[in-house]
């Protein structure tokens, strides 16, 4: 690539945001100033919801006007590029109408793609190692999500895009977990000449005080680790850290007058189900007992119904009203047993196992260990694994145990019936 005059480069950027009226924090400043020394590699580790996206499209679309490049934004999902490009876009439309600039076109404009006429152009495409990758030629690669993104894929599929132009690669996110693009990219960009850069919380609330409720907001919901990450820019493995850092264990169970008793009813597999009884006594679950059911369902629900009516005793039953569970629901609650049918889709998954883990580093959630399946559930609950991007995006693995152990931690007026 030819080599270009920071100094000029600079210059042109203070005159573009003043253009565009753009006071920029001192971070994102910082930010601005390092990747616009134009490393080969850059690392950037940002503290989430601080205004990255915003500054990373004002920069793609002033790379595209004043330098000609074409910019290639990749992130895990497709629609995760949607936040940058939108910024892109209203710049360009912003571009388009201002005095000065009427000539300026945009041939192709759309949430994908934006191309300047007779200048730069920017387009977004996924990360996921399963989807086709059509080839393309990048002065610069931006890839959102490092750690998110499959190191191998981006080796082999993606960085060849920066052939042609000998382009640059720039990267963000909240770690480098091992087999990431994260642990590569943090190599390349320590050599001589790149950049890498930090921006915890602390730093942002400088400039924005209003941010501390953010982060406070998220600690509440966050274990200490994946805060340490994803606002603390602390180095974390978030594909391999575990659900669960620790279940307390019980063998007797407390004795009280009156304990509330939930049933939680999992039909994940094709031929199991799986119970787990909860005892709530003030605000801790007591995990007391598992049973499990194997074989031909009609032979389950014979088994399943007689457990019900006459061996265990509860004071709700709830059941997993999705695929098989359904039929199975509706055959026990044609014989009265009044199961209640919950829909489980990806918001309640993520809530519940925000409350699931939250409960569990507060003791909250307690385990019988002298019980039959204690042993199965403990190691199946401790090693299921999950992938946490935000405080609001939790991607878990299915276990039968897992599925049946968080129904039980429902709450009944928020449930959700299915007729």
């Amino acid at each position: 690539m030819k080599k270009i005059d920071s100094d000029w480069l600079f210059g042109k950027w203070q005159k573009f945001l003043v253009i565009l009226r753009i006071d920029l924090y001192s971070f994102q400043a910082e930010m601005a100033e390092g990747l616009l020394q134009l490393p080969e590699y850059a690392d950037c580790t940002q503290t989430r919801q601080s205004g990255k996206s915003f500054l990373l499209g004002v920069l793609i679309y002033f790379l595209m006007y004043t330098l000609r490049w074409d910019v290639v934004i990749v992130a895990p999902r497709l629609d995760g590029t949607d936040h940058i490009m939108g910024v892109v876009s209203k710049i360009a439309t912003w571009m388009q109408r201002k005095k000065g600039h009427k000539g300026l076109k945009h041939p192709i404009h759309s949430t994908r793609k934006i191309q300047i006429a007779g200048r730069g152009s920017v387009k977004c495409i996924t990360g996921d190692p399963f989807a086709q990758v059509e080839g393309s030629h990048a002065h610069l690669i931006v890839l959102d999500e490092k750690q998110d993104l499959d190191k191998e894929h981006i080796v082999n599929n993606i960085v060849p895009f920066t052939g042609f132009f000998n382009g640059l690669i720039w990267s963000l996110g909240i770690g480098g977990a091992p087999g990431s693009w994260g642990e590569d990219s943090r190599k390349e960009a320590s050599r001589p000449g790149n950049f890498v850069w930090k921006c915890p919380w602390q730093r942002v609330v400088q400039d924005k005080p209003e941010y501390l409720k953010v982060a406070e907001t998220a600690k509440r919901k966050m274990m200490p680790a994946e805060f340490g990450a994803n606002y603390e820019c602390e180095e974390l493995d978030m594909s391999l850290h575990m659900l669960i850092n620790r279940l307390a264990g019980y063998k007797v169970l407390p004795i009280v007058d009156k304990s509330f008793i939930t049933v939680g009813l999992d039909f994940g597999s094709i031929d199991k189900t799986v119970a787990t009884v909860s005892h709530r006594i003030g605000d801790v679950h007591y995990w007391n007992e598992w049973k499990i059911w194997s074989g031909d369902y009609s032979i389950q629900r014979r088994e399943l119904a007689n457990w019900l009516k006459n061996v265990i005793v509860y004071d709700r039953a709830i059941g997993e009203y999705n695929g098989v569970g359904r039929s199975v629901i509706d055959e026990l609650n044609g014989d009265g047993l009044g199961i209640i049918p919950i829909q489980i889709d990806q918001k309640i998954k993520n809530d519940l196992a925000h409350k699931m883990r939250n409960y569990a580093s507060e003791d909250k959630i307690q385990y019988n260990e002298s019980a039959e399946f204690a042993g199965p559930f403990y190691e199946n609950i401790t090693n299921l694994k999950y992938k946490m991007t935000d405080v609001r995006n939790v991607k878990v693995d299915h276990s039968d145990f897992y599925s049946s152990g968080i129904l039980t931690l429902l709450e009944a007026p928020k449930m959700r019936l299915s007729a």
